[in-house]
């Protein structure tokens, strides 16, 4: 009988111990938390050096072969400043929106018989892109990427924006 109460206390304690410890997981930091990381600091300067192109598909669609290309330093938006999260490109401020906020306003430029051709690219696609352009990390949705509109007029921006480290990369969604 004492070994029976003995044997069961110390079951007990055992399967008590055993759910504590399975409850301090380890959590992995997200793209979206790597990249807030990376625009954390009180103000850092992004210069764009490198772009990807491709041709379009008949089905809308970005083909399989990327272009890479240099960008120069007079081209449009070729360099950002971040600043606690904020963007700013020359002298114009960014405030970042949703996915569903940029997708839905981005729609409000085209005509209603366009606003159903308009094609926005697939996770395969700026996974593709990404690795073209040198990340070694991979997004797994495309509310991964910071999507922005002007402060003043509310004005969408075609790209989403992932940091990794020292790298900004500006990736055009909408094709």
């Amino acid at each position: 009988m004492h070994k029976l109460k003995i044997f069961t206390i110390a079951l007990l304690i055992l399967v008590i111990s055993g759910c504590s410890l399975q409850s301090k997981k380890k959590t992995t930091p997200t793209i979206k938390m790597t990249t807030r990381q990376a625009l954390k600091p009180a103000e850092k300067t992004w210069t764009f050096t490198k772009g990807v192109s491709s041709k379009q598909t008949k089905k809308q669609g970005v083909a399989d072969k990327l272009t890479e290309s240099v960008i120069s330093k007079t081209d449009e938006l070729s360099s950002w400043t971040t600043s606690k999260g904020k963007f700013m490109s020359g002298s114009v401020n960014y405030k970042q929106v949703s996915f569903k906020k940029w997708q839905r306003d981005t729609q409000k430029n085209y005509t209603k018989s366009a606003q159903g051709k308009i094609h926005f690219m697939s996770i395969t696609q700026v996974n593709a892109v990404l690795k073209k352009l040198g990340a070694n990390f991979k997004i797994t949705k495309l509310t991964d990427l910071i999507f922005l509109e002007t402060k003043i007029n509310g004005m969408t921006l075609p790209q989403g924006f992932v940091a990794h480290k020292n790298q900004l990369y500006a990736l055009n969604i909408q094709c």
